[in-house]
């Protein structure tokens, strides 16, 4: 416990005169310090300095909580590896509903299109979707309407997709260029009838 009368004789001391003793102290006090580290002694430093091993462990463990590895899976077995194709599994919610589904990942579809069965379970009415549009090919036939449904792809964040609701029945769920390609990055690796997915954010760091 320092003294009060210590530190009323400091107060009378000079303005030279307290910086020297100001540098006194910082002296004894760095000598102290030097005193911990004794001369010719080993000290060990916790650091993994050079585990390359581990680093690349760690950092295949963090890649693979970002990205989703699937396979391509048989639509007819008659037709052997020809009818292999990339399916995804995904829970669609709408409001309160949810229902697991698996889509078709199609990259020469401009946009997603959802079966008319699939809008009906999730709560969709057909009379209440006002905004009408147009398919081509197959589906030119069928009326469809816009509506827009969160998507969750096994532990990735939920994202918004919009789809094409047809009133075809026998059509799959298709996942394509608006917007599943725009929310997911996908790497098919078809000749072992593999596929990778990952979000967007992910890809881009």
């Amino acid at each position: 416990m320092v003294s009060a009368e210590l530190i009323s004789t400091l107060r009378e001391l000079s303005r030279a005169d307290k910086f020297y003793i100001m540098q006194v102290l910082i002296s004894e006090l760095a000598q102290q310090e030097t005193e911990l580290i004794k001369p010719d002694q080993s000290y060990p430093v916790w650091s993994p300095y050079d585990a390359v091993e581990a680093a690349d462990t760690m950092l295949k463990v963090l890649q693979a909580a970002k990205t989703q590895d699937h396979s391509f899976i048989p639509i007819d077995v008659a037709l052997g590896e020809a009818s292999f194709r990339p399916y995804l599994t995904l829970t669609l919610i709408y409001q309160q509903s949810s229902a697991i589904a698996s889509g078709l990942l199609d990259t020469g579809a401009s946009v997603n299109v959802l079966p008319y069965s699939v809008g009906v379970e999730l709560g969709y009415v057909w009379e209440q979707q006002t905004t009408v549009l147009s398919l081509t090919g197959n589906l030119a036939q069928y009326e469809a309407r816009v509506v827009l449904l969160q998507a969750v792809v096994g532990q990735f964040e939920p994202v918004q997709l919009v789809f094409a609701w047809t009133q075809a029945t026998n059509v799959p769920l298709i996942l394509g260029q608006v917007n599943s390609f725009m929310e997911f990055d996908v790497c098919f690796y078809r000749s072992h009838l593999q596929f990778e997915i990952s979000p967007k954010s992910v890809a881009s760091e």
